[in-house]
């Protein structure tokens, strides 16, 4: 059922809708938790979808009043994230959001930034074998979003080198060489007659 258009195009308007509501659009994450447990309802082992679902009740989370359901908003939208994970460890926007959302929850009541790191570590060192892994924009986000965990952890160091890389050029650019081609070989010249 997770296969069909019609599924993916509610899926789409989802995802548009907790996109909006990441912007601070409260309707919008109503919307979108509605939206995703209707879908979820069909398939609930897409890991896509979880990771939304997941990311979704955090921002449930975010706009609640009561302390007590910010508190279960986000422990159940961490549960979420960490089960989409576990469906497809190898899903690199998977793991963007749930890092994402990891940095973005205090640390003193989650205990969640060590996950941050772990998962932007896991995405530049999978970048680094896969160079399209990432584009160009999340690339810059997942270093700017490692050095503020080690910020936050205290680990200074790692952050001011983490954040040195944004200024370097990329990874495989290096290796290459100056006028390389993609397979590391200079190119040929012709001369001409």
């Amino acid at each position: 059922m997770a296969g069909d258009n019609a599924f993916k195009v509610r899926l789409d308007a989802a995802i548009s809708r907790h996109n909006k509501g990441m912007q601070g659009d409260r309707t919008a994450v109503k919307d979108a938790f509605a939206q995703l447990s209707e879908l979820r309802a069909i398939d609930s082992n897409h890991a896509l979808l979880e990771a939304y679902y997941g990311s979704t009740l955090t921002l449930m989370a975010r706009d609640a009043d009561k302390l007590l359901d910010k508190a279960d908003k986000s422990q159940q939208g961490l549960a979420s994230l960490d089960r989409a994970i576990s469906l497809a460890p190898g899903n690199a926007v998977i793991r963007l959001i749930r890092a994402n959302v990891c940095l973005r929850l205090p640390e003193n009541f989650f205990g969640r930034t060590q996950t941050a790191i772990d998962d932007f570590n896991d995405l530049l060192a999978r970048h680094q074998r896969q160079p399209d892994l990432l584009t160009p924009i999340q690339y810059k986000q997942v270093i700017q979003g490692l050095a503020t965990a080690y910020e936050n952890t205290g680990k200074l160091t790692e952050a001011r080198t983490t954040r040195q890389r944004l200024t370097q050029p990329p990874d495989d650019a290096i290796q290459r060489g100056k006028g390389a081609s993609k397979d590391g070989k200079k190119p040929k010249v012709r001369k001409s007659k």
